[in-house]
């Protein structure tokens, strides 16, 4: 009995360890290019938006499974045809990482935004909404909720 325990508790470790590992490198390995991803498509730039998201979906790869939601979403990014494929993949990885976030950005300079057209959550840093979703279209629709 003592020893199923053990190995029970053993088996949560195993698997909870990369996802802690992953979370200690969000901010550098993952954030960045995720950072850099929604302000290329808040500035319709399709080309830019692609080369954060293949950066980004790099990092997943290397960070391991607790990543793989993450990766595959900016992987489909990376291969959009378009700015409307590529906001909708966004819409993805976006809801990827603010469950690894846990809903929550840590006391940085990150916030959490949300746009109410595109009923969507995203992380961006600064004071002003430039909203992925819809670009110049509407880039100041949505409100900070953190």
């Amino acid at each position: 009995m003592i020893r199923s325990a053990l190995s029970a508790v053993a088996l949560v470790v195993a698997v909870l360890a990369p996802i802690r590992a992953a979370a200690a490198d969000l901010p550098t390995a993952v954030l960045a290019p995720y950072l850099q991803l929604q302000t290329a498509l808040a500035a319709d730039s399709l080309p830019e938006a692609q080369a954060a998201a293949k950066t980004l979906e790099e990092q997943a790869e290397r960070l391991g499974p607790a990543l793989t939601i993450a990766g595959v979403a900016a992987g489909k990014v990376a291969g959009a045809a378009d700015l409307k494929a590529a906001r909708a993949a966004f819409g993805d990885l976006s809801d990827a990482m603010l469950a690894l976030a846990g809903g929550e950005t840590g006391g940085t300079d990150v916030r959490i935004a949300y746009c109410p057209m595109a009923k969507k959550s995203w992380l961006q840093k600064g004071t002003e909404i430039a909203n992925p979703y819809y670009g110049s279209e509407m880039l100041r629709c949505g409100e900070f909720k953190k």
